[in-house]
C-alpha cells in the first residue's frame, strides 16, 4: 500500500507539470501578473505540497493517496461521459446544416476541410486552405520575405482555394496574383471603377462563385477589385488599401468600407501592422509576392503536417487533460478570456483604434481622389432578435462625424418581410445569395 500510494503522488506530481507545459506552451497563457499569475502559483504550490507529503505518515499519505484517487477516476468518468455525449458549438451547427438539409431535400457536403484538400491534390489540382486574417499576423505565421520580417495581408496567389461551408458546398475559388478572390487581373487595369476592403463578407463567404456581393455589384461595375480577406479587422482592411491601391494605375473612383458588426473591432497585436496607422508607411508587398507565397506555403504545409499526424497520441492526451469536460462545462471559454486579458485591448480602446483607421482612410482617398463610402453589414444575432448590435450606435457616429455617406444595412434588413431568410437555413451563418444580392442592390442604389 505504502509503495502504491507514493505512485499516486508521484503520478499527481507529473500530471500537474503536464499543466503547466499544457497552459504555457499548447494554450499559450502568458505567465504576467494578474489572474494568469494565480494560476500558474496554484499549480507550483500544489505541486510543493504534494511533494512535502512525502514527509507525512504512512498512514497519512494512503488516505491523501485515496481522496487523489477519486477524485481523479471521478473527473475521468465525467470525461468519459463528455467523450461520448458533447458535442462542440462548431460540431453542433454542421450537424444543424446537415440536418436542415437533408429536411429540404438537398445534399450536403460534410467532409472536413482537409479531406476536400487531399482529394483535389489526388486529381493533380494544387490546392491551399485559406489562411485567416488572425492567423497571418499570429507569430506562428512570422516569416521574413525581401530580407525583413513581413506580414502577409492574403492568401497564397494563384492557386486554388478551399474556404468554407455553409450552404452544403464549399466554397473554392481560384485566387488572383496577390491572393484575393478575383475573377481575373484588375491590376494593371486603368480606371477601376470600385474597390472593395473588408473581412469574410467582402471576401464572399462561404459561397460558390458568383453568389457573392461583389460579384453582383460587376454587373453594373465589371471593374471592381475585391481586396476583402477573412479575418480582417479594420487595420488590416487599412493595411491593405495601402499596399494595393497604390500599384493600381489610376486611383479607383469609389472605395467601399464593408463593416461587419460581429468582430471587426477586434484588435489584433502585430507590430507591422501596428506600423500601417504611420501615414508613409507600407511594406511594398507586391514585388515581394513569390517569397510570399513560399513562405505561406511552408506555414500551411507544417500545420497540415500536424494535423494529418495527429492520431492515437493526441487523443489520449485530450483525454488526460479533460478536453471535452472543458469544452462542456465552458472552461475553454474563461482560459481564452485570461489569454485576452494580457493580449487584447479593452473595447474602448478598440473603438479609439477604429477611429484612427477610420480618419487615416478617408484622408487617403481624399488624397487618391476617391469617394469613400461605409457600409454596415448586420449579424444574425441583431437580425434575428431585430435589435441593433450594442455598439452600433457609437460605430456610425464616428463615421459620420467624418462626413463619410453610410450605407446602412441593419436597417435595410429589418425592413425585409423576413430578414433570417438571408441566412443559409436560417442560421448564424455568412449571408446566403439573396443576402448577398440585397447588400449589392443597396450598395448600388446609394452609389447611384
Amino acid at each position: 500500500m505504502k509503495h502504491l500510494s507514493n505512485l499516486i503522488i508521484l503520478g499527481s506530481m507529473a500530471f500537474l507539470v503536464l499543466i503547466l507545459i499544457y497552459l504555457g506552451l499548447v494554450a499559450g497563457l502568458p505567465f504576467a501578473p494578474g489572474r494568469n499569475l494565480i494560476i500558474y502559483s496554484t499549480i507550483v504550490v500544489l505541486f510543493i505540497l504534494l511533494a512535502l507529503s512525502f514527509r507525512l505518515g504512512a498512514g497519512s499519505r494512503a488516505n491523501l493517496a485515496l481522496t487523489i484517487a477519486s477524485i481523479g477516476m471521478t473527473l475521468y468518468a465525467i470525461e468519459l461521459v463528455a467523450t461520448l455525449i458533447y458535442r462542440s458549438v462548431e460540431e453542433k451547427a454542421h450537424l444543424a446544416r446537415v440536418e436542415k438539409a437533408n429536411q429540404a431535400g438537398q445534399t450536403f457536403d460534410e467532409r472536413q476541410p482537409l479531406a476536400v484538400i487531399q482529394q483535389m491534390e489526388r486529381q493533380g489540382i494544387q490546392v491551399y486552405p485559406y489562411i485567416h486574417g488572425e492567423a497571418r499576423a499570429s507569430d506562428g505565421f512570422r516569416f521574413e520575405a525581401g530580407g525583413r520580417q513581413v506580414l502577409a495581408l492574403a492568401g497564397i496567389s494563384g492557386s486554388q482555394t478551399v474556404v468554407c461551408n455553409e450552404t452544403g458546398e464549399y466554397m473554392i475559388f481560384k485566387s488572383d496574383r496577390h491572393g484575393f478572390n478575383n475573377p481575373r487581373d484588375y491590376y494593371e487595369e486603368a480606371d477601376v471603377q470600385i474597390v472593395v476592403v473588408g473581412d469574410s463578407f467582402a471576401q464572399g463567404l462561404c459561397m460558390g462563385p458568383g453568389d457573392d456581393a461583389v460579384t453582383a455589384l460587376r454587373e453594373t461595375f465589371p471593374k471592381t477589385l475585391n481586396l476583402g480577406y477573412a479575418g480582417n479587422n479594420s487595420l488590416l482592411n487599412l493595411a491593405t488599401l495601402k499596399e494595393y491601391v497604390p500599384i493600381l494605375p489610376t486611383p479607383p473612383t469609389r472605395i467601399l468600407w464593408l463593416f461587419y458588426e460581429d468582430n471587426d473591432l477586434v484588435r489584433i497585436d502585430n507590430q507591422i501592422l501596428s506600423r500601417y496607422l504611420e501615414r508613409e508607411f507600407r511594406q511594398d508587398l507586391a514585388p515581394l509576392q513569390a517569397e510570399i507565397d513560399a513562405a505561406l506555403a511552408r506555414r500551411v504545409a507544417a500545420t497540415r503536417a500536424s494535423l494529418e499526424q495527429a492520431g492515437p497520441l493526441e487523443a489520449v492526451i485530450a483525454f488526460a487533460l479533460f478536453r471535452n469536460t472543458r469544452d462542456w462545462l465552458g472552461l475553454n471559454a474563461i482560459l481564452h478570456d485570461f489569454k485576452a486579458d494580457e493580449s487584447k485591448v479593452t473595447f474602448d480602446e478598440g473603438l479609439a483604434e477604429f477611429e484612427i483607421v477610420m480618419a487615416e482612410t478617408a484622408a487617403l482617398s481624399d488624397a487618391w481622389g476617391s469617394d469613400l463610402y461605409f457600409v454596415y453589414l448586420p449579424g444574425f444575432r441583431s437580425v434575428s432578435r431585430q435589435s441593433p448590435y450594442e455598439h452600433r450606435q457609437q460605430v456610425l457616429e464616428i463615421v459620420a462625424e467624418l462626413e463619410i455617406p453610410i450605407v446602412d444595412l441593419y436597417e435595410t434588413f429589418i425592413e425585409h418581410p423576413d430578414p433570417e431568410s438571408l441566412f443559409p437555413f436560417r442560421m448564424l451563418n455568412h449571408y446566403n445569395r439573396e443576402g448577398y444580392r440585397l447588400v449589392a442592390a443597396t450598395v448600388l442604389k446609394a452609389l447611384n
